[in-house]
């Protein structure tokens, strides 16, 4: 009586079938978006070191034009007895 069976085994294949296709589309676009999403954190870190290397820049020169002048160096007398 297995042959009565086989319409629905092979209906049942097939929506395996399926189903695989799905799942195997759906790990599909979890990769493309994790690849995505890292590759627009990197984007956005590297944008952020640019803008630290310049805050750091800037700082420098500005210390640098703030800071004292040094001090002039000690002079010596012709004279010594």
């Amino acid at each position: 009586m297995r042959v009565f069976q086989y319409p629905e085994r092979k209906a049942l294949v097939g929506a395996q079938d399926q189903l695989l296709d799905k799942r195997a589309l759906a790990v599909t676009v979890a990769v493309m978006t994790q690849v995505h999403v890292s590759r627009t954190r990197h984007a956005l870190a590297f944008k952020e070191y640019g803008t630290a290397s310049e805050f750091r820049r800037v700082q420098r020169r500005l210390v640098a034009s703030c800071a004292p002048p040094p001090p002039p160096p000690p002079t010596r007398s012709a004279s010594r007895p």
